[in-house]
């Protein structure tokens, strides 16, 4: 569905400053209903000179104001504080996540978004952090720039709808899309052609065990240890060099970069997957063979800021 099917007229309505922060007024549907009726029973008291209409017109049009005054107290008084997404492919939704907080009153029905589409509403107690997780859609790979967030409220009537927007300084990785295909690399070493799997057969012995850190493989965790309660450690396995493969950009056929760039995502995973040691070789940059998860991300955020 097409993202202007979801925008309303009031999302082209601009900001207006106001004590220090920018915001934007639109009457809901239900705010041009009350308009309506209030023309109405204005026309009708003038024509017959009914000061009762008179008497609830202005009192219906006072009540109008004085509920536009509390619709502007709920959305004042919010400090929000975001946090950078993690790495995401694009084509998926990036999850960046804020804490909402109202130090000096309770607010109610809160809606919180970064774009037209996805978005939530909530209500923030007075004194306590509320966190929210917004989601942005992504298209192409490099760095997602959140630079604003929008805060908008109805309360509490629902006749008019006050929307502010807050300056952020935010971002999300975004890696290329895996695309399947052949596995095109170098090979290091002048080991020959292969499959990765049985490339992986003759890694090597096992020679000991060593420290668990962050990023090992979970397939080399020594299990028993750990159930032993010797905490956790992996296995070392004597390292077969030869068996390390370099993937190029320039050995991939075609001229459309970013397909390449999504072929190399795939063969990065899939190569991680199967605990293979590779590196990875972009014009005249070079990230040599190594294997881990650390080892996966710095290939993955190299794909994703080529130019």
């Amino acid at each position: 569905m097409s993202v202007l099917n979801h925008i309303r007229p009031g999302h082209l309505l601009p900001y207006l400053p106001l004590y220090g922060s920018r915001y934007r007024v639109m009457p809901t549907r239900y705010g041009f209903v009350y308009g309506g009726m209030l023309l109405a029973l204005l026309v009708g008291s003038i024509n017959h000179n009914n000061n009762l209409g008179y008497l609830l017109t202005f009192f219906l049009g006072g009540l109008f104001f004085v509920s536009s005054f509390f619709t502007w107290r709920n959305l004042t008084g919010i400090t929000v504080k975001g946090q950078d997404a993690k790495p995401v492919f694009a084509g998926q939704l990036c999850r960046v996540f804020f804490t909402v907080d109202a130090p000096a009153t309770s607010k109610y029905g809160i809606h919180v978004t970064l774009d037209p589409i996805h978005g939530q509403t909530i209500d923030i107690d007075q004194g306590y952090k509320t966190g929210v997780t917004l989601y942005h859609p992504t298209e192409k790979r490099g760095y997602l720039r959140v630079q604003f967030i929008d805060l908008s409220t109805t309360f509490p009537f629902g006749l008019i709808q006050l929307q502010s927007r807050r300056a952020e300084e935010l971002k999300c990785l975004v890696f290329p899309k895996p695309v399947s295909a052949p596995l095109q690399r170098e090979y290091n070493n002048g080991s020959e052609p292969g499959d990765f799997r049985q490339e992986q057969k003759g890694r090597g012995d096992f020679t000991g065990l060593d420290p668990y850190l962050p990023g090992d493989s979970l397939k080399r965790i020594h299990w028993k240890g750990f159930a032993g309660g010797k905490g956790f450690h992996t296995k070392r396995f004597e390292e077969n060099e030869t068996a390390s493969t370099i993937f190029s950009l320039q050995d991939l056929p075609g001229n459309d970069l970013e397909l390449k760039l999504s072929q190399l995502t795939y063969m990065v995973l899939s190569a991680s997957a199967d605990e293979v040691k590779y590196g990875l070789r972009l014009g005249e940059f070079h990230i040599p063979p190594n294997r881990g998860q650390a080892h996966q991300n710095e290939c993955l955020k190299a794909l994703a800021l080529y130019s």
